[in-house]
Formats: C-alpha cells, sequence, structure tokens
C-alpha cells in the first residue's frame, strides 16, 4: 500500500481511500477489459507477513475502504468498497487472487506510471517472506 487517507467521517462511520502501486491501466486492466472485481487480502499487516486464507483480508479491527490505482485518473479504481483491516500500514502488502499473465501483457505506462514488476512466490513462508522483505 502506497497511501491511506481518511476519505469521509462522521459519527458513525469512518471510510478510507487506500492507494496502491498499481491499477486499471496496469496489472487491473482485468477490471475494465473482462470485468473483474478483484478483492484485496493482506499479505501483511503492520509489516509482520499473515497467514492468509483465501477469501480473507486480514483480523482484528476492520474499516470500510476503497481502493485505488496510482494515476490520479477517476477511472482507476480497483476496488471501491471493501474491508480492511485497520492495522495496515503504508508498506503492508496486498494480494489479489486469480491476476494472471493476461492481465500484465495488456498493461500501460498511461500517465509516466511504468508497468509494474513480477514477483514471483513459493509456497514456502520463509521465501515468500524473503522475497516481499518482511525478514
Amino acid at each position: 500500500m502506497e497511501h491511506r487517507k481518511l476519505a469521509y467521517a462522521d459519527r458513525s462511520s469512518a471510510v478510507f481511500t487506500d492507494y496502491i502501486n498499481d491499477g486499471v491501466y496496469g496489472s487491473f486492466n482485468c477490471i475494465m477489459f473482462d470485468h473483474q472485481s478483484p478483492l484485496p487480502y493482506c499479505l501483511t499487516i503492520g509489516k509482520v507477513l499473515m497467514d492468509a486464507q483465501p477469501g480473507s483480508v486480514g483480523s482484528g479491527p476492520m474499516l470500510t475502504s476503497s481502493v485505488w490505482g496510482p494515476t490520479c485518473d477517476s477511472i482507476d479504481c480497483v476496488c471501491p468498497v471493501v474491508k480492511l483491516p485497520a492495522a495496515l500500514e503504508v508498506g503492508d502488502w496486498l494480494g489479489f487472487r486469480n491476476m494472471g499473465a493476461y492481465t500484465v501483457c495488456a498493461a500501460s505506462q498511461f500517465n509516466g506510471f511504468e508497468t509494474s514488476p513480477v514477483l514471483y512466490t513459493v509456497g514456502d513462508e520463509r521465501k515468500v517472506g524473503v522475497l516481499l522483505g518482511a525478514w
């Protein structure tokens, strides 16, 4: 996650806007071209590697959030409404399942943003932690 800000608050609720380093002009072009609705899950929370299970985003207190790409374009919305852990910090990693080869090949360098590098992971928790810089 690149940035988190309070987008709206009243006495009963708060809505946060989270920005990530990829968006609909990059790997998330599947939102526009393939009508996908990717949902994030937490790989790290507070820089601590999580044991992410399919369908889970994290544990502890949750905040309503929207997830946006980096371009400042009004259509660069990756996920309009999602519950994410309150403990999520800038620098934490979000994962998105089923982001395959075709999401990368259709990516562009819109607004001067380079395409995201591909990060391969393995099933061994320690190796994943090393790749993510958590250990």
